[in-house]
């Protein structure tokens, strides 16, 4: 609450001073040095009546007395009681008290009570005035000092205050009614509501009301036209007095020291003034379906505006133009409507929302980037990975890749007589070398945008145009030139390997690769804890088949041409003019039960 009370005070401070009439009110000060002048702690009775006397023959309309007169100060004790019986314009201060602290009673000697007021004001948490009083107590309570003083001037212009018709708990000045502050408007919550109180909108600095000292008024030095017909109020601002409250900063004092006590009912009855006289409308408070609609809108756009993808720049950004727009929103109403609409809540709402729904999108992100790195691994190029990225939520399905049926290119590579290869090589020696394998054919697949779909030993399953769907025949063919490019690019890098082990007394391998394009199943096949990215179908395995075709008969060059590369006609009609093949015509593939037209792929044209 008091974050939300200080912003309050800062953009009370941002207002523009009212300049509506200059308010008609002189303010007596007794300093520190007019005491000291007069020898006394504090204004005898005589010296108030020779002021009092003094001030009435310029005819004020109204003289508020903020000295408390419950114990006589003599000498002059009865020729005051007699001046203030007899002048019903002069209003005298008591105090009702609270808990912390006892009421001080109106003089004893005063026979009409509505000519006192009660000076309190209600002190927030953090020490500060922010409320005034019209009313304290119940049927046995009094009217405050400034309104009794406000309520006397205003009855001479004709305007006494009443209820509203239809809400009798509600006060009216002229045109304009005074809403009472309940418990939680505003900014407040449970705060102590008791009596009648209303906000002070310090639209004008103490300063802009006139004011002289005591000598000036006992010397008569206070021009006549400050007095007459205006409100007189006479006050201490003696440090020994104590009488100082901590107030907002105003427009023209800021970081201003505390204010006395009698500036502070000068600006109250100023206000009832305005309000009465000028019509100016006195500070609303939202209606609490408003706040909590309010409150409601900044979570739905803060979780709406972080679910879109921004960089972190423009996430900060974001954060600080939505606390900058709430709180521009908050002055804009509190300066023309004017009506105060709490914005820490709303505040806290935004940024809570928009971080937690940012933290929530990038946890979900970073599972759904976990996900497909389980499935993909390091086996894709870095424009496929972020293709796939790009496209995470129309493949993710679940934690696993969304099953669909696609067509794309299929790639199958064996390296022949692995086996006996693998028997005369110590293990430490096999695995070293069959690694060196797997990382360039993997690069070599990479480099071409292909997927390593799974490795089956020294076999190497790959796709071209997963895990993404294709929509059109030329990125299709596209696809079939990428695979067709890359088998012939890994038997030029097989070839670099083959000289290099040579030199090295490694094995030296032939490959088998067989490559089909066509329709297939795709997605993530296994349990949610270990998940692996698949392709099934006719494609799939007619591009093994391919592999395995006629392997007993198989005569390369370890050093030229250490691949056979076999492609299917529904390949090679993808192909362009650029690739020479060899056709080995219509065969029957193990397993199928019809035969397909097969190419060995021999070269591509630069």
């Amino acid at each position: 609450m008091r974050l939300e009370l200080s912003l309050f005070d800062m953009m009370l401070s941002w207002r523009p001073t009212a300049n509506i009439f200059a308010p008609p009110i002189t303010i007596i000060t007794i300093a520190d040095e007019d005491l000291t002048h007069i020898q006394h702690s504090a204004i005898p009775d005589n010296i108030l009546a020779t002021l009092l006397n003094n001030l009435l023959k310029q005819h004020p309309q109204t003289i508020g007395v903020d000295l408390y007169r419950d114990i006589p100060l003599p000498p002059g004790t009865k020729h005051l009681a007699t001046l203030l019986n007899g002048h019903k314009e002069i209003i005298v201060a008591q105090k009702y008290g609270d808990a912390a602290s006892a009421g001080i009673a109106p003089p004893p000697y005063l026979q009409s009570t509505e000519q006192s007021g009660c000076t309190d004001f209600p002190i927030d948490s953090d020490n500060r005035v922010r409320r005034a009083l019209i009313f304290l107590g119940d049927n046995d309570g009094c009217f405050s000092f400034g309104f009794v003083i406000a309520s006397n001037y205003l009855a001479s212009k004709g305007i006494i205050p009443s209820t509203v018709s239809d809400n009798i708990d509600t006060l009216r000045l002229g045109n304009q009614a005074l809403p009472r502050l309940l418990a939680n408007d505003g900014g407040y919550r449970n705060m102590d509501n008791q009596g009648y109180q209303i906000l002070f909108d310090f639209e004008r600095p103490s300063l802009a009301l006139r004011h002289y000292s005591l000598s000036d008024a006992l010397a008569n030095r206070i021009p006549s036209h400050e007095i007459e017909n205006k409100i007189v109020l006479i006050g201490s601002v003696a440090e020994s007095s104590k009488d100082f409250f901590a107030i907002a900063d105003m427009p023209g004092q800021v970081n201003q020291q505390k204010t006395a006590g009698i500036y502070l009912h000068g600006l109250f009855i100023d206000q009832l003034l305005r309000t009465a006289l000028a019509g100016q409308k006195p500070i609303k408070f939202t209606p609490e379906w408003l706040e909590w609609l309010f409150l409601g809108c900044c979570c739905f756009l803060g979780s709406l505006l972080a679910s879109r993808k921004i960089s972190l720049v423009n996430f900060v950004s974001l954060q600080i133009l939505g606390l900058f727009s709430l709180a521009s929103m908050a002055y804009i109403f509190l300066t023309f409507i004017p009506a105060w609409l709490p914005i820490i809540s709303p505040a806290l709402a935004w940024l809570f929302t928009i971080s937690y729904t940012g933290a929530w999108i990038a946890h979900r992100e970073h599972q759904q980037r976990n996900t497909l790195m389980k499935l993909f691994s390091s086996h894709v190029s870095g424009p496929i990975a972020d293709d796939i990225w790009q496209n995470r939520h129309e493949i993710l399905d679940r934690g696993g890749i969304t099953p669909r049926r696609m067509t794309a290119t299929v790639f199958f590579s064996d390296i022949v007589g692995f086996t006996p290869i693998a028997e005369k090589l110590a293990p430490e020696t096999l695995i070293a070398w069959l690694n060196e394998y797997m990382d360039a054919i993997t690069a070599v697949i990479n480099q071409h945008n292909g997927v390593v779909i799974r490795f089956i030993g020294d076999a190497i399953l790959a796709g071209f145009g997963v895990p993404i769907p294709r929509t059109t025949a030329t990125v299709i063919s596209q696809d079939a030139i990428r695979a067709a490019t890359c088998a012939l690019a890994i038997q030029n890098r097989l070839t670099l390997l083959n000289r290099d082990w040579a030199s090295r007394n490694l094995p030296v391998i032939t490959m088998r690769i067989g490559i089909n394009t066509g329709p297939l199943s795709a997605g993530s096949l296994g349990s949610k804890d270990r998940l692996e990215y698949a392709i099934h179908g006719d494609t799939v395995n007619t591009a093994a088949r391919l592999e395995n075709y006629d392997k007993d008969n198989l005569v390369v060059d370890y050093f030229t041409s250490p691949c056979r590369i076999l492609i299917s006609d529904n390949t090679e009609q993808h192909l362009d003019k650029s690739f020479t093949f060899l056709p080995l015509g219509h065969v029957s593939l193990k397993g199928k039960s019809q035969g397909i037209n097969v190419y060995r792929l021999i070269s591509k044209a630069l």
